[in-house]
C-alpha cells in the first residue's frame, strides 16, 4: 500500500501504522501502570503489617524494661547477697550488700572476672549490723566454691 498506491492511500497507511504503534506504547504504559499500582498495594499492606509488628515488639520491650527494674529494685532491697556470673565467672550483677560485705578491692563488680578463692576447707562467718544477733550466716568453703549457707 505505501509503495503502490496514491498519495492518500500512503498517508492512510502512514497514519495507521503509527496509531498502530501509539497504541501498542498505549498498552505497555498501561500494564505498567497496573503492575506499579499492584505493587504499591502490595507494598502499602505489608508496610502496615511490618508497622504494626514494631508496635507490638516496642510494647514488649516496655513491658520487659519494666519488668528488669521491678527485679532490680527487689534484688537490690533484699538484704541477701546476690552475686550473679556467667560461665567464665565474670560477674553480671551484684547487689550493693554484695559490695558491702568484701573489701572494696575484692569486692564484685560487673563485668570482671570475680571467684571466691579461699584455701581449703575454711570457715568464714559473719553477722552484719542489720542483721538480729541470734542469726549469723555462715559458709564452709571447700575448694575455691562456698557452699550453702547455713543459719545458727
Amino acid at each position: 500500500m505505501l509503495l503502490g498506491g496514491g498519495p492518500y492511500e500512503r498517508l492512510l497507511a502512514l497514519v495507521l501504522g503509527f496509531a498502530a504503534g501509539g497504541l501498542s506504547i498505549a498498552c505497555v504504559i498501561h500494564d505498567d501502570r497496573h503492575r506499579l499500582q499492584t505493587a504499591l498495594g502490595t507494598a502499602a499492606v505489608e508496610t502496615h503489617r511490618l508497622n504494626q509488628r514494631i508496635e507490638e515488639l516496642e510494647d514488649a520491650a516496655w513491658e520487659l524494661r519494666e519488668s528488669d527494674e521491678r527485679h532490680a529494685s527487689i534484688l537490690h532491697a533484699l538484704g541477701d547477697v546476690v552475686i550473679r556470673r556467667d560461665m567464665e565467672e565474670n560477674v553480671i550483677y551484684a547487689n550493693p550488700v554484695a559490695g558491702s560485705l568484701f573489701w572494696p578491692e575484692q569486692s564484685p563488680r560487673p563485668g570482671e572476672n570475680w571467684s571466691c578463692r579461699w584455701p581449703r576447707r575454711r570457715r568464714i562467718c559473719s553477722a552484719p549490723k542489720r542483721l538480729a544477733s541470734s542469726v549469723t550466716f555462715c559458709w564452709t568453703l571447700a575448694k575455691g566454691h562456698a557452699g550453702f549457707p547455713v543459719s545458727m
